[in-house]
């Protein structure tokens, strides 16, 4: 498994919001999830960038620009660019660790969901302490997005997941 890891697949981090409000779901329900902020099912959207920019837009008519790119694109990301098979990092506020997982399921809506409706199911595969990465691996995790590529240390990542 760790020979796909970050080669021909993406390797992605995701956050789990405002103090870690979330994490919950990804660690105990073993999901990923993206809170509501006014987007239903995203299936409904038309596949481009540019659909999810505008859907957001109508929703909060007063966002920047760089609002509305940065929260569409989260959400085009979630549907359309993360793969089944495809590795995630979510650094935990909760406890300073660093889980790592496959993404084993596509995108579901749970309609019943008021807060966080957006769900792709994970198989946890493995943690470490965010303290054994490097500071230059560490600051790539602790980027501001939600949601993003994680691309220049995962050979450290690897090393951590061997030695766990």
């Amino acid at each position: 498994m760790l020979k796909k890891f970050g080669q021909s697949h993406h390797v992605w981090v995701i956050r789990a919001g405002v103090k870690g409000s979330a994490d919950d779901y990804f660690i105990n329900k073993n999901i990923i999830v993206l809170k509501s902020q006014g987007f239903k099912d995203l299936r409904k959207i038309e596949s481009t960038r540019h659909a999810f920019y505008q859907v957001y837009k109508s929703i909060s008519i007063d966002a920047s620009r760089t609002a509305i790119a940065g929260i569409g694109g989260k959400f085009y990301r979630f549907i359309h660019e993360m793969k089944v098979g495809e590795f995630v990092l979510y650094p935990s506020l909760k406890n300073r660790m660093v889980y790592c997982g496959e993404v084993i399921g596509e995108y579901k809506f749970d309609h019943g969901e008021k807060e966080f409706p957006h769900h792709r199911e994970i198989r946890w595969i493995a943690s470490f302490p965010k303290k054994t990465l490097s500071k230059k691996a560490q600051y790539e995790l602790g980027a501001a997005r939600t949601l993003y590529k994680y691309k220049n240390n995962i050979k450290e990542v690897i090393e951590n997941i061997i030695n766990t």
